[in-house]
């Protein structure tokens, strides 16, 4: 968090309905200024990475691989409230901000495409430290992300987020069963980027991304439904 964000920020449902539609519209539109105190979280890992490449590809320093690093984070035992889903505060606020109630329709997909990718929102500073692990996505890279996932491996696609993030998602046509080897490298990558703590539930969000995955939609889903708590910020 920018360093003039670290006060502890007033809670968003207490300031003036317009002052709070700002500061969320100002977060969505990636136009935060010294007043902004949110912190995106995703329970996509597909949405995380590409975010990821995106990043390298699109950030005017064009910054290293190894100088972006994903985050994973256990959500149990936290406060509650700590987060909050971005359309569950979208509709909060729709009222007041013609922009955000473009963006809830976005999200929910009404009447085009469904611009939703699990997005959670936090507010100030977080204490994370024993919560999480954290891993470079050049780590990410040299595991074998790209052997296990190609077509995240397409630089072409960097240039894009949210059209291509759908893209990806639609995968192929043809179903295509995961192989032996395509677990153990999924466990490799796994344990060697994130440690045996989170070995099944990111092992088996890799498996689910993965080109012709489809099969695995319910394998993924009930990992979700276990690891609920987990959530990914970059």
């Amino acid at each position: 968090m920018d360093p003039e964000c670290g006060h502890r920020p007033d809670d968003i449902f207490r300031l003036d309905l317009a002052d709070a539609a700002a500061l969320v519209h100002a977060h969505f539109e990636w136009k935060c200024d010294e007043k902004c105190n949110f912190m995106s979280w995703t329970s996509s890992l597909l949405f995380a990475l590409h975010y990821g490449f995106y990043r390298h590809k699109k950030d005017h320093d064009k910054p290293d691989l190894s100088r972006i690093v994903l985050y994973i984070l256990d959500t149990s035992g936290l406060p509650e409230g700590t987060f909050i889903k971005d359309l569950d505060i979208l509709d909060a606020f729709k009222g007041e901000s013609a922009g955000l109630k473009s963006f809830l329709h976005m999200r929910r997909g009404q009447g085009r495409k469904r611009y939703y990718f699990g997005e959670y929102i936090t507010q100030g500073q977080l204490q994370i430290d024993g919560r999480c692990a954290s891993v470079s996505l050049q780590q990410l890279l040299n595991s074998g992300l790209f052997e296990l996932n190609p077509v995240l491996g397409n630089k072409d696609g960097w240039d894009f987020l949210a059209s291509r993030v759908l893209d990806l998602r639609k995968g192929s046509t043809t179903l295509v069963p995961t192989t032996p080897s395509e677990v153990r490298k999924a466990i490799t990558i796994a344990q060697s980027c994130f440690g045996d703590r989170w070995v099944v539930p990111l092992s088996a969000m890799l498996l689910a991304i993965k080109p012709g995955s489809q099969d695995n939609a319910k394998i993924a889903a009930a990992y979700s439904a276990m690891f609920a708590g987990e959530y990914l910020t970059v």
